[in-house]
């Protein structure tokens, strides 16, 4: 009897057993369909960015469903599509863009509730004035002793009401022409033979005219690189320096795992971008080649034309305004490409792991879920100065040259997220002979500043980073590092060295800074509206080596303005204003001494009244 009880209650226990494991197993089974069903999850549109070098120029968009399990649908017609301004581009039923006139726009693709921008900017015509002639840079005294000018070359701004014929007759006046009219206010360059009349009495003589406001020499600027051939340096052996310094690894992570991007477009005013052909020989054992450099078409040689020259799947390089002389000649295009290379290059360490040198990724190209367009605005100078006076450097600009091309910016603004400037001058002649000249001078060029900080304040949407300048100096002295002092949408970036733990100089004097040693500038434009990043021990491309280091807050300003491009990718309606308020409330605040002490070392203490605590740039914790 309790044998046949006890054979009953291990039967139930067992069938109590089977039916609990079938419901765990059916229930089980539920969890997984429920966790298993795919969703719609957006729409993938390709291109995500168009760049049209011309009006009349077009292309199709095509788009699919996307799904939470990151599949992909097949390529939907249903799809509609508009623009967000129609006189710049076009768009039809069936995804059809064609540029309209010079500018930028927004696609928007939309099924159901999913909607995708797609950014449009169309150059069109790029206006820019002749190229500057080499042989005619040169120091007037009477116009100032230090600062190097063109010397056939002026610009008239004109009272209102007159216009281009009454420039024409002006130039007529001097035995010249008006070869460039500017778009945003009443200016007009003027070219003349400075064998029958020199630059400081045609200056002169235009100033009492009754049509005239004032006349302006074309004063070169300069890069803000400094005086030492820094390519014949070794790399430093000791990794990623300083991208470790600025978190860059951990934000590139973090954006890795943001699925939907907005892509970005940066703008790099600068001396212009290397002869691709050559950067490819030179790069093809250094770089990824899946993503660096795989379709080249080398810039055009007529000036005002557009060569693309890098177009793969994560961005391209667009150059403007490059003439022959700038893309074969490295010593012209060195900086804007270094430069550049801070931005946009690919990671060389996949293609040479075990290499001991620092490797080279670019801030924007190492985040391969990004689509980013880098448009190198080409404004390089070549030429020596004529005089007693020497350059340190074939890397200069042209002070109206800067004008136009803030005027190209300002054309396609509503495109344009970030610009990076890496080159400056005094900000006025006052500073420029308190500083570096014995006694006042004819010539007031501050207007010429004033016009361009003008032009970028009027640009509220984009973020404008320069760097601080290598005179050490107060950063105010300088423009367009000054700008911030005015402007909620300017960054000034100064440099430390590669610790962070002071600021970045050298134990070299610099010519263009009347004997002061090179160093970063600094002041309240850093640590009150601005931010600092590393200047020494930088990896950028080398004309002749793949990759190799530089310094210089030069190449401070491209790491900050990579930053202000991924934060952009994040929220693309985040503005300037709130973009510099994160940087500065996200980085670390690092002492350093503004006078040639080190801050830390007790045997040669930095004076309390000389230090100042800048923000410095964290990229980790900004994102």
């Amino acid at each position: 009897m309790f044998k046949d009880r006890a054979l009953i209650l291990s039967l139930a226990v067992v069938a109590l057993g089977v039916a609990l494991s079938v419901a765990v197993y059916a229930l089980a089974a539920t969890f997984l369909t429920v966790r298993q069903e795919v969703k719609l999850a957006g729409l993938d549109v390709s291109p995500r960015s168009i760049v049209f070098a011309n009006v009349g120029d077009s292309e199709t968009l095509s788009a699919r469903d996307y799904f939470s399990d990151r599949s992909f649908g097949d390529w939907e017609d249903d799809v509609s599509y508009t623009s967000t301004d129609p006189s710049v581009v076009s768009v039809s039923a069936r995804g059809l863009v064609t540029a309209q006139a010079a500018g930028a726009a927004d696609i928007v693709a939309s099924r159901g509730d999913f909607s995708v921008d797609v950014p449009v900017i169309v150059y069109g015509e790029v206006r820019m004035p002749p190229p500057v002639d080499p042989n005619m840079i040169g120091i007037v005294p009477a116009i100032d002793p230090q600062t190097p000018v063109v010397l056939n070359r002026l610009m008239v701004e004109l009272r209102p009401g007159y216009g281009l014929p009454d420039a024409q007759t002006l130039a007529a006046a001097i035995g010249g022409d008006v070869v460039f009219s500017f778009r945003t206010f009443p200016g007009h360059i003027i070219e003349f033979d400075p064998s029958t009349r020199e630059l400081d009495a045609a200056l002169q003589a235009l100033e009492t005219e009754p049509t005239v406001e004032a006349a302006y020499p074309d004063t070169i600027m300069e890069f803000s690189d400094h005086d030492t051939d820094m390519f014949s340096r070794p790399a430093v052996p000791h990794g990623a320096i300083p991208y470790a310094e600025v978190g860059f690894h951990r934000a590139w992570e973090m954006m890795r795992r943001i699925e939907d991007l907005a892509p970005v477009n940066i703008a790099v005013i600068d001396s212009g971008f290397q002869n691709p052909a050559a950067l490819t020989a030179r790069f093809s054992y250094r770089f990824d080649l899946e993503r660096e450099f795989p379709k080249i078409s080398i810039a055009p040689d007529d000036v005002g034309k557009i060569g693309r020259l890098l177009d793969y799947d994560g961005g391209n390089i667009v150059v403007t305004y490059q003439t022959k002389e700038q893309t074969t000649d490295p010593d012209i295009t060195r900086h804007g490409t270094t430069v550049a290379s801070v931005i946009a290059a690919a990671n060389n360490r996949a293609s040479n792991p075990n290499s001991t040198r620092s490797f080279l990724s670019g801030v924007v190209a190492s985040v391969p879920n990004l689509h980013w367009d880098l448009h190198m605005l080409s404004v390089g100078v070549a030429g020596e100065i004529k005089g007693e006076f020497k350059m340190d450097s074939k890397h200069t600009t042209s002070s109206l040259q800067i004008i136009a091309t803030l005027e190209n910016v300002d054309q396609m603004k509503r495109g344009i997220d970030v610009v990076n400037m890496s080159y400056g001058g005094f900000a006025n002649p006052d500073e420029s002979v308190s500083i570096m000249a014995p006694d006042p001078k004819l010539i007031e060029t501050s207007r010429i500043r004033e016009i361009q900080r003008d032009l970028a304040e009027g640009m509220p949407d984009v973020t404008f980073v320069a760097s601080a300048g290598n005179c050490e100096l107060d950063a105010s002295v300088f423009a367009p590092a000054n700008w911030s002092s005015s402007m909620s949408n300017a960054i000034t970036v100064g440099g430390t060295d590669h610790r962070h733990d002071d600021r970045w100089r050298e134990s070299f004097v610099s010519s263009r800074c009347a004997g002061r040693l090179s160093g970063s500038a600094f002041g309240p434009l850093i640590w009150d509206t601005g931010v600092a990043a590393p200047a020494k021990d930088v990896m950028v491309v080398s004309p002749t080596d793949g990759s190799t280091i530089s310094g210089a807050t030069s190449h401070a300003a491209p790491m900050v303005t990579g930053t202000v491009a991924l934060l952009r990718a994040i929220s693309p309606d985040l503005p300037p204003s709130e973009i510099r308020r994160i940087l500065q409330n996200s980085a670390d605040m690092v002492d350093i001494c503004t006078s040639n002490h080190p801050v830390n070392d007790p045997n040669d203490p930095c004076p309390s009244g000389d230090i100042e605590t800048w923000p410095f740039l964290r990229a980790d914790k900004a994102v």
